[in-house]
């Protein structure tokens, strides 16, 4: 139980600001969200949130193919979230 609190605060930490990135983040903020979230992703390979919030970082940055890459990912991961779908469409 420990352990899944503690990726969840992590994740929570991590991805807090993702949400906003568009808003709050220049190009160098949105490096580094991704680096974290590339940190988190190696230990967490199965998150699908993690997926889904560097997929949205990607967008600004004009990382097109990164993004959808992670939104596919978050998609084999939880098929029925309909939003992510959404996400990786923006991407194309």
């Amino acid at each position: 139980m420990k352990t899944a609190i503690g990726v969840i605060v992590v994740l929570v930490s991590v991805c807090s600001p993702a949400v906003h990135a568009q808003e709050n983040l220049g190009v160098a903020g949105l490096g580094q969200k991704i680096d974290e979230l590339d940190r988190f992703i190696r230990l967490n390979p199965a998150s699908p949130i993690a997926h889904t919030e560097r997929g949205k970082i990607h967008l600004p940055a004009g990382h097109f193919k990164q993004a959808v890459a992670d939104f596919t990912v978050a998609i084999t991961l939880i098929p029925q979230n309909a939003t992510v779908y959404r996400n990786r469409g923006a991407a194309y």
